[in-house]
């Protein structure tokens, strides 16, 4: 189902919030700022479960895949249940932010 929303890029979410802000519609940009949280969210979540700074083949990327595809699967079940609703959305968003930090951290790098 496509919703016209970004949750993989957030500088870009916050662009179309920018606008959004602009043009008046108040409920869409603070459900943008609602997605942009829950990457924040995400990103938070992998960094408390993953405490090496590089690469270390260990437990904690599990936690993270095994979070991240609950997030997916409720994301899945919520959209096919409740299709005329957008809460889905969130799910995906903290599953991204949770992917992003984990490659990350999986790289080394301190910044991505």
């Amino acid at each position: 189902m496509a919703t016209g929303y970004t949750v993989t890029h957030v500088t870009g979410a916050l662009t179309k919030a920018a606008i959004l802000l602009q043009d008046g519609n108040s409920v869409d940009f603070g459900f943008i700022l609602l997605l942009v949280s829950g990457f924040m969210t995400g990103s938070a979540l992998c960094a408390m479960t993953i405490t090496k700074q590089s690469f270390h083949l260990c437990r904690s990327y599990l936690h993270v895949f095994a979070m991240g595809t609950l997030l997916l699967l409720a994301s899945y079940m919520l959209s096919f249940y409740f299709p005329h609703r957008r809460e889905y959305v969130i799910c995906v968003s903290v599953a991204c932010g949770m992917q992003n930090a984990m490659t990350t951290s999986y790289s080394g790098n301190v910044l991505r």
